[in-house]
């Protein structure tokens, strides 16, 4: 079992920022593309080797994402429409969301079984985040999924907000 930490700060360029142990230690840095038209993140560990790159398909009806882990796609991430709740359905061989996920407060199951709770902390400055991985061989996944649903997040809160000074 495993509880990290994820602190962004607001409007940091190119979504640079890590993911901490309990001791504060560094155990992800996470790197946004800047600039790029598909945007795309990468999970490194603490020795800055990557495990894991999450790719926005730009041709698809609903936000699509796809999680690489040494070189092999291993999770596919979309965006179902639903009218009162957002959805995702993730292609990674049984995995599912369930719980509050605009308020990020959901759980990650794996046949069945929770491998996975995260919680965002109320009244942040930024967006702050808990992971309890319950499995521990799923770690880099979890993280990647909570950075995909968090940048989601976040795109649709800028759409919104850009639509409301028109």
């Amino acid at each position: 079992m495993t509880i990290l930490y994820v602190k962004q700060k607001l409007f940091s360029m190119g979504g640079h920022f890590t993911v901490t142990d309990q001791q504060q230690h560094v155990v992800y840095t996470v790197q946004g593309s800047v600039m790029q038209l598909s945007k795309s993140f990468t999970i490194n560990n603490r020795n800055n080797q990557e495990v894991a790159k999450v790719t926005h398909k730009l041709f698809s009806f609903l936000p699509t994402y796809e999680v690489e882990m040494n070189g092999k796609l291993v999770a596919t991430i979309r965006k179902k429409l639903t009218l009162f709740r957002a959805k995702f359905e993730i292609d990674a061989g049984e995995i599912e969301v369930d719980g509050d996920v605009f308020g990020l407060n959901f759980s990650i199951t794996k046949d069945g079984h929770e491998i996975a709770t995260i919680h965002e902390a109320a009244l942040s400055l930024g967006h702050y985040y808990e992971i309890d991985v319950k499995d521990d061989q799923f770690t880099h996944l979890v993280v990647a999924i909570l950075l995909t649903i968090d940048y989601v997040k976040q795109q649709e809160s800028q759409a919104d907000m850009d639509s409301a000074t028109y």
